[in-house]
């Protein structure tokens, strides 16, 4: 008889994956996924904004898009942040990305992204774009792939929100340690310091499983 897929399966499917380092310590402390504490602080209009872009019409061809985002207003120490989306196929058609304050009309910033050739996380880095973020604003940053440039409501889109919180040098000092960044509510800089740490070492089971 059958029966359902349950979370331990889940972890005994993973279990091979994982390394078994002889440093003990590595093990108990690292192994633990990191635990994200959303900000107190925050737009509460952005609040419950996280929205995925999901494939219209014939689902084998238009993709599923989705930001990197929290389910809610996320936070960043810097002006300049990384941002990352993802899409379950290559794409050719046109790519943009939107920047616009909370309750703004006109957006503060558009940009045209690199069509990706692969499906998979692809990142928005700011400084390469030439934009930044005023402190204290919260923004919606969104995602679109422009599947008919003449009917832009077909738009695949997916949106998230973010906030600019100067933060302290004590805060800025964390060695990249990204579940650091997860539990003082800096989601963004935790994925980009989690993002660091795989580019470094892109083999590490453990980092993937963070990520994931």
């Amino acid at each position: 008889v059958a029966r359902p897929v349950t979370i331990a399966d889940s972890a005994k499917k993973f279990e091979h994956d994982v390394p078994r380092p002889a440093d003990a310590d590595r093990i108990l402390v690292e192994t633990s996924a990191p635990i994200y504490v959303p900000p107190r602080r925050g737009n509460p209009t952005a609040s419950t904004l996280r929205v995925g872009g999901g494939a219209r019409g014939n689902a084998t061809l238009l993709p599923t898009i989705s930001v990197l985002a929290p389910n809610g207003n996320g936070t960043t120490i810097h002006d300049r942040p990384t941002l990352y989306w993802y899409t379950s196929r290559p794409l050719a058609a046109p790519v943009l990305f939107t920047l616009i304050e909370v309750n703004a009309v006109a957006p503060t910033a558009v940009a045209r992204l690199a069509a990706p050739s692969e499906p998979g996380i692809h990142s928005i880095r700011f400084e390469e774009l030439g934009m930044r973020l005023a402190p204290g604003t919260a923004y919606h940053w969104s995602i679109a792939v422009v599947t008919d440039s003449a009917r832009r409501s077909r738009d695949i889109v997916a949106t998230g929100a973010i906030e600019y919180v100067p933060g302290s040098e004590t805060v800025r000092d964390l060695n990249g340690d990204y579940r650091i960044y997860a539990r003082e509510g800096l989601w963004y800089d935790a994925m980009a310091a989690l993002f660091d740490r795989l580019n470094t070492d892109p083999s590490d089971a453990i980092l993937r499983l963070h990520r994931a």
